[in-house]
């Protein structure tokens, strides 16, 4: 099962994406802001993540080239 981390300060959205991710058959996470998301790619593995462009803490664009920074292949 595929594995996708949702990264957005929104709870209504992250909500909303992972009961629909989950009804197609993927398996989801979510973290509500950046360094949070980062966390998490560090602990566990993932093969999308879909990151908002706007968080409470920092950039997606920013959290993007971090995670790629950590595991290029995600």
């Amino acid at each position: 099962m595929k594995r996708i981390l949702i990264i957005d300060d929104d709870l209504d959205m992250c909500s909303l994406l992972s009961r629909y991710l989950q009804r197609k058959g993927y398996e989801t996470d979510a973290a509500h802001n950046g360094a949070k998301g980062v966390a998490k790619v560090k602990e566990a593995s993932y093969d999308v993540v879909l990151c908002d462009f706007r968080l409470g803490d920092k950039e997606g664009k920013e959290v993007l080239t971090e995670i790629k920074a950590i595991k290029p292949q995600l």
